[in-house]
């Protein structure tokens, strides 16, 4: 009888992780196990065999299979004991997507344990860009005409809490809808100094969003 639970329990568990393996397109799981489903957090076996770039590899398939999926390492750490700490951005079409970022916790010898972050299938808008980053600044200074006008500058190096330094960016307007191609614009109110972030987009050269200033991308002041 209790060999026959012993099964039971086995056939179980093994249910359930096939059923989380679900959650994500192309799982490999031959590079990972689940840890906990809810926190996307997986283990990496054979880190020996499967090195960063083998790893980097998988966790990219995670997001689908299209070609257009791309990362980019923007904060890398050492802690106390020694172990690496790397926190990546995922891209699409080299342009940074909202709120996807992942983290792939490494030994002392650069070897990929851990990894985990925001995984997701949500649909991209696609288009033809058609809206300017200076016609983005120009629309969004009609919202706010008494406020003075920034804008993130190219050339200068991102910092800890700046993933890319790239104008374009894939946000969603609410939950429910797809990422959107968007012009990031921070604003501030030179009376009372509040800043604002405008979300213009791409496409349309619509108003996406607005929200208190995010720390995205490095202000330069152009208006006046």
């Amino acid at each position: 009888m209790n060999k026959f639970k012993n099964i039971v329990w086995l056939i179980a568990i093994f249910n359930c992780v096939m059923l989380q393996a679900q959650k994500w397109r192309n799982f490999d799981s031959s590079v990972f196990v689940i840890i906990d489903s809810s926190a996307s957090f997986f283990k990496v076996k054979n880190p020996e065999v499967n090195t960063l770039d083998k790893t980097l590899l998988a966790v990219n398939l995670l997001y689908g299979s299209s070609n257009n999926n791309s990362y980019q390492i923007f904060k890398e750490n050492v802690d106390n004991l020694g172990y690496i700490h790397k926190k990546y951005q995922r891209l699409f079409n080299n342009i940074p997507i909202e709120g996807h970022t992942f983290n792939v916790h490494c030994d002392k010898q650069g070897l990929p344990q851990i990894v985990n972050g925001f995984f997701t299938n949500d649909m991209v808008d696609a288009g033809t860009i058609k809206i300017s980053q200076e016609q983005a600044n120009a629309l969004a200074i009609e919202l706010v005409p008494t406020n003075a006008l920034y804008q993130q500058t190219p050339n200068e190096q991102p910092g800890e809490n700046v993933p890319l330094n790239i104008g374009l960016r894939y946000i969603k307007a609410n939950e429910e809808s797809n990422y959107v191609l968007t012009y990031p614009v921070l604003t501030i109110n030179t009376a009372t100094g509040n800043s604002e972030t405008l979300f213009i987009n791409a496409f349309n050269g619509l108003l996406v969003r607005r929200e208190e200033a995010v720390d995205i991308c490095y202000p330069q002041y152009i208006g006046n």
